[in-house]
């Protein structure tokens, strides 16, 4: 497995104008939060605005909705979660817990190594935004 270091936000800002975003420095700023620099859902999600068609507020509107335009990405890691119950149970914990869970390290780093948290010190948390809204919603 090939791990991608996160965007930055200047990284961000510069994709966003390469793909003539309108808006761009609040498009940036607002992916970016969305999507904690994620590089896959980044550039998804810029290929989409891209086009024209689809407006950053439509993307925030429907980020979690099932005709999102990362539906297909959820359905990938809910199989992968539901593949093993003590990731999914682990996964449920992290997006119920504000503060981040201390797990165990082999459960940790299967989920990190799928990208779906990250670490703040000893605490697992959810990569980004998108994923905390979507797991509570659906694992809860």
């Amino acid at each position: 497995m090939i791990h991608l270091p996160e965007f930055s936000l200047p990284q961000v800002q510069t994709l966003v104008l390469r793909y003539g975003v309108m808006k761009a420095e609040t498009c940036a700023l607002e992916l970016f939060q969305l999507l904690g620099g994620h590089p896959f859902l980044t550039q998804l999600a810029l290929f989409h605005l891209g086009t024209g068609k689809l407006s950053l507020e439509e993307l925030m509107c429907t980020a979690i909705a099932p005709n999102s335009i990362f539906q297909s990405h959820f359905t990938q890691h809910l199989h992968y979660l539901e593949s093993a119950v003590e990731l999914k149970e682990a996964m449920r914990q992290i997006v119920l817990t504000p503060n981040g869970v201390e797990l165990y390290p082999t459960i940790a780093n299967k989920l990190r190594g799928v990208g779906l948290i990250r670490f703040q010190g000893s605490l697992s948390v959810p990569f980004c935004q998108l994923y905390q809204r979507f797991f509570e919603k659906v694992l809860n």
